[in-house]
């Protein structure tokens, strides 16, 4: 009984990092608020830059995925990033240009 207890207690914990979710709080903004979990292959053909420890319950080669810049040009209104649609976008929302699900798109200048 007790080792069911135990298992049950950890089953929140391995939920707050999960592939293409968010990534877990660290002390860098920029992958706080714009990180995804990714395989880091994902990642590097997205043109994005990994970051260890901050999807920690996932295999070893799912890091924290940042993608600034290669989802779209930079325009008049400023450079793209990779975000997630909940957070405010001041340009315009590009699709299939981010890893992950439909959540997390690109915000960049129209093209």
């Amino acid at each position: 009984m007790k080792s069911i207890i135990a298992i049950l207690l950890t089953l929140p914990l391995a939920a707050v990092a999960t592939l293409n979710g968010r990534c877990v709080k660290g002390s860098d903004p920029l992958y706080n608020n714009f990180g995804i979990c990714v395989k880091t292959s994902t990642c590097k053909h997205y043109g994005g830059t990994s970051k260890s420890g901050l999807c920690p319950y996932d295999d070893d080669d799912v890091k924290c995925c940042v993608v600034e810049e290669a989802c779209a040009e930079c325009g008049e209104n400023g450079c793209s990033i990779c975000q997630w649609t909940n957070q405010p976008c001041d340009m315009y929302w590009l699709s299939n240009r981010c890893p992950g699900g439909s959540n997390f798109k690109c915000c960049g200048p129209a093209l």
